[in-house]
């Protein structure tokens, strides 16, 4: 079978990423990157720093995993930022 990461879940890449695959760590953040960035650039008023935060945001992520639980303590990090 041959199927593409766009057709996993976001659950399904979770539970990838938490293995090590930084393949499915690529795909969610990914779908998440635009929200991300603009949410920090509304803070931030600066392309440059929104986009430096944005790559912070995801390298904390990616080394969160480990403890993560399940999808939604993965997204609810991302829902957080997004509602400041």
């Amino acid at each position: 079978m041959n199927e593409k990461m766009e057709d996993f879940s976001d659950g399904h890449l979770v539970e990838q990423a938490k293995q090590g695959d930084v393949e499915a760590f690529t795909e969610l953040a990914r779908r998440c990157q635009e929200k991300i960035y603009y949410t920090i650039l509304a803070l931030t008023k600066n392309h440059q720093d929104a986009n430096d935060l944005a790559q912070e945001t995801f390298m904390h992520a990616f080394k969160s995993l480990g403890v993560l639980s399940s999808i939604q303590a993965f997204t609810r990090g991302f829902t957080g930022l997004q509602s400041i």
